[in-house]
């Protein structure tokens, strides 16, 4: 009767072992790099609400430097110096009565 070589009956095929490192090693690149793209989904939703922001603030500054060369060209100083007045310390005309609203509670 004959025997089978021990080499085939204990080990499996040397082909099979390639396979399964193969699909490991591919499990693996594939993982890196879906959280890859995750993460800079992620950087990239941030960096859109950042540019958001000062778009909204850039809009800001461009109306404010309108207004303030609107005052600057001297005849809008007496508008500009009653707004400052007005909005930042808090000062009236002597005929002006101001009414502060104060949420009930």
């Amino acid at each position: 009767m004959k025997q089978k070589p021990l080499s085939r009956q204990r080990f499996a095929r040397p082909g099979k072992l390639r396979y399964m490192l193969f699909a490991i090693l591919a499990m693996v690149i594939l993982s890196y790099a879906f959280i890859l793209f995750v993460q800079i989904n992620l950087d990239i939703r941030k960096e859109n609400a950042r540019l958001a922001e000062t778009q909204t603030a850039l809009k800001n500054v461009t109306i404010e430097n309108e207004q303030l060369e609107r005052y600057s060209s001297g005849e809008n100083l007496g508008e500009y110096m009653e707004r400052i007045a007005r909005d930042e310390f808090g000062y009236a005309d002597p005929q002006e009565r101001v009414y502060y609203i104060v949420p009930g509670g």
